[in-house]
C-alpha cells in the first residue's frame, strides 16, 4: 500500500510559490481557500505505517485532465479524448 499525491515541486523559485494543489490560490479563490487546511489534516491523519510518495508538479504539468479534453487543439491525439 501507498498514497501518491501530485502536488508540491521539486524545484523552488526565490518567489514563495503555493502549489495548487496542496494550497489553491493561496487567498480570494472561495472554497479552494480551505485546500491547504485540508491537504494539512489529511498529511496530519494519515497512518504513518503507510509510505506516502510526492510528484512534484513537474511530473504532472503535461498530463491534462477535465475541460481540456472538452475543447481539443486541433491535432491532439488522445486516447482519452477518443474514448
Amino acid at each position: 500500500k501507498r498514497m501518491v499525491v501530485m502536488g508540491g515541486r521539486a524545484r523552488f523559485s526565490e518567489d514563495p510559490v503555493v502549489e495548487w494543489n496542496f494550497g489553491g490560490c493561496g487567498q480570494g479563490c472561495g472554497p479552494y481557500d480551505e485546500l491547504a487546511g485540508i491537504s494539512r489534516m489529511a498529511l496530519d491523519l494519515w497512518n504513518a505505517t503507510v509510505p506516502i510518495s510526492f510528484l512534484g508538479f513537474e511530473a504532472g504539468v503535461v498530463v491534462h485532465t477535465g475541460g481540456f479534453f472538452i475543447h481539443d487543439p486541433p491535432g491532439f491525439n488522445s486516447p482519452c479524448s477518443a474514448g
